[in-house]
């Protein structure tokens, strides 16, 4: 893929995480991967991994100001093989949030995505702590 080679990419040092490691990988592999393809085309690309207090517990997150999506369609980003942008932009097989979706739900977590400005987008999960 004629991906961006450079991209600002802030993760903090010592993310506290109780998860399975194979599982885990799959999830970042696929939601980087994401936030990577949709900065393709942004000026100064940035991602950010990090962790968040929402509702008492922890939500990591991976955030990036790339061309995001409609916040009306979040849904379906989960779904295997939908797409809510022009295959000819964004290539991929369109599984890989479905597969990072599966692996959260696995270790008892949930996932979902925020864009409510259409500019940019951030994937949250949550993880059981014990």
């Amino acid at each position: 893929e004629d991906l961006q080679t450079h991209v600002d990419l802030t993760i903090p040092d010592n993310l506290p995480v109780l998860a399975d490691p194979i599982l885990l990988q799959a999830v970042l592999e696929n939601v980087l991967k994401n936030a990577w393809k949709f900065t393709a085309t942004t000026e100064n690309p940035q991602i950010t991994v990090g962790v968040t207090e929402i509702d008492t517990q922890h939500a990591y997150f991976v955030h990036d100001n790339g061309i995001g999506f409609d916040n009306q369609q979040k849904e379906k980003i989960f779904r295997p093989f939908q797409r809510l942008h022009d295959a000819r932009f964004a290539r991929g097989t369109g599984i890989g949030l479905s597969i990072a979706q599966r692996a959260i739900r696995q270790m008892n977590g949930e996932i979902w995505a925020e864009s409510p400005e259409v500019h940019g987008a951030t994937v949250f999960f949550t993880l059981p702590t014990e």
